[in-house]
């Protein structure tokens, strides 16, 4: 994404996925979707807006890493939110693998030993998502 209106058309398409695309069941379903997102995109902001996001741009809120009291070196905020968008999946699944290398070390009885491929990246990222949401639904 080159430009400012592109980050927020990126944002919008993102959204318009999680709300009404998510919720389709069929994969023919999910592409008209697809194909309606982009379509209204490029009725509404042209050609060079399209190009753009065609390429898909994930936003999360569990980038950032926990904020540490210098002085006393406690954990002030264990997981600030705050919804930026990921460089690329690779780069979710780096931050995903570092929050479960915290956790194993942090829990004295559960591990979790998890293969993040990429649909799993991908139902993880909804997942938080809802989970973030005030009355967050996943129906």
């Amino acid at each position: 994404v080159a430009s400012p209106e592109g980050y927020l058309v990126a944002l919008w398409r993102h959204e318009c996925e999680r709300v009404f695309c998510d919720k389709l069941t069929t994969h023919e379903d999910k592409d008209w979707g697809d194909a309606l997102i982009m379509k209204l995109i490029g009725e509404a902001y042209g050609k060079n807006v399209v190009k753009q996001v065609e390429e898909r741009v994930y936003f999360v809120d569990f980038l950032r890493e926990p904020v540490m009291d210098e002085e006393t070196g406690e954990i002030i905020d264990a997981n600030p939110s705050f919804y930026e968008s990921a460089d690329s999946l690779e780069s979710l699944t780096d931050v995903a693998m570092k929050r479960q290398a915290m956790f194993n070390e942090t829990s004295k009885s559960l591990k979790l030993d998890l293969v993040l491929f990429e649909d799993a990246l991908k139902h993880m990222m909804r997942i938080s998502r809802l989970l973030c949401m005030d009355r967050g639904s996943a129906l």
